[in-house]
């Protein structure tokens, strides 16, 4: 019996070994692209770039569609990728390239930090040196020296992980966000609360068959989670309870009123808006029944355990029609 304990114990460090050397080496590969980024003349296309934020070398992806113009000052939607997850990933998933070409906007995906990739969500991140609200205020900053960019149609998204992140800066760069669409990503609240300056419009999307990090993922106990993702038990753990719980706090901090009223979108999609909001700062909140860990509209992630994705929905574009309805209104 102790032979086979001790045998099985080798098995399972063996295997998480393997995993974690494999997880390093396929998700090394964006970074060391990245690590290597030139200037390129701006111009129609995906184009990478690095900045130094924070005393870091940061980077991200640029698409600019082909109408942009010197001379006329675009949107632009930043779109964060989840954890584990990379730029290219999220291009992938949520696909915004095509709209950004009907839209006329800039599309940017920033690229999260550590290994695997992630996002400074809290302590359970195990990267609190990386300030990663800094980096998106100097991506703006850079951009914005690039490109013509319209400082009131500044919109900011996330997926998972990088949803977490987005509603973070929702609550720290209010004056710069016109509006944030989350996927996916119900996380801790802001350090120090969160104290937008202004009201936030906020568009999320969820499934109700999300894998929320609270149960373990492939079977793995928690324990095993922190070996393998180099993150701490309470990365994993949300801070509002619920979705609901979620975008029913930031209507209250909009000051809407706190019942929604409920539309059905289609045979699997609900929407719950919150009105009479101050500033017409509405949130809304889209259920997807049966919807996985997923971008509505993009394909499904290749993970065991996270569920399907649904074609009822483009996330994508219901994001840039909200945000479209939505600019940044400049203070008196």
């Amino acid at each position: 019996m102790l032979r086979t304990l001790r045998r099985l114990a080798v098995l399972v460090l063996g295997l998480a070994v393997l995993l974690l050397a494999g997880i390093l080496v396929f998700y090394a590969v964006p970074v060391l692209r990245c690590a290597v980024a030139r200037d390129v003349p701006l111009g129609p296309g995906l184009s990478y770039h690095a900045l130094l934020s924070g005393g870091h070398k940061r980077c991200y992806l640029l698409y600019v569609p082909s109408s942009y113009r010197a001379d006329h000052p675009a949107p632009v939607v930043f779109s964060l990728h989840g954890f584990m997850s990379d730029p290219y990933d999220q291009r992938h998933y949520a696909r915004w390239e095509s709209v950004a070409e009907t839209g006329g906007f800039l599309v940017v995906y920033p690229q999260g930090s550590s290994y695997p990739l992630r996002w400074n969500v809290g302590p359970g991140a195990r990267i609190d040196e990386v300030d990663d609200v800094r980096f998106l205020s100097d991506m703006i900053d850079e951009l914005s020296s690039l490109a013509a960019v319209d400082p009131q149609q500044i919109f900011v998204t996330g997926f998972s992980n990088g949803g977490e992140k987005t509603s973070q800066i929702g609550c720290a760069l209010a004056g710069r966000i016109a509006a944030i669409g989350v996927v996916s990503g119900v996380g801790p609240d802001y350090p120090g609360g969160c104290q937008p300056v202004r009201p936030m419009p906020v568009i999320a999307f969820f499934g109700t068959r999300e894998w929320t990090g609270q149960a373990p993922l492939w079977g793995m106990p928690i324990w095993l989670q922190d070996l393998v993702f180099n993150v701490s038990a309470e990365a994993f753990l949300p801070g509002p309870a619920t979705p609901a719980a979620w975008a029913e706090a930031w209507a209250l901090r909009n000051g809407c009123q706190l019942e929604p009223v409920r539309t059905t979108v289609s045979a699997h999609v609900t929407g719950d808006h919150y009105t009479g909001c101050a500033d017409e700062a509405e949130v809304v909140l889209y259920t997807i029944q049966g919807g996985g860990h997923a971008w509505p509209g993009g394909p499904s992630v290749p993970v065991p355990g996270l569920g399907e994705s649904t074609t009822e929905i483009d996330a994508s574009r219901m994001m840039w029609e909200f945000f479209q309805a939505h600019p940044l209104v400049p203070s008196p």
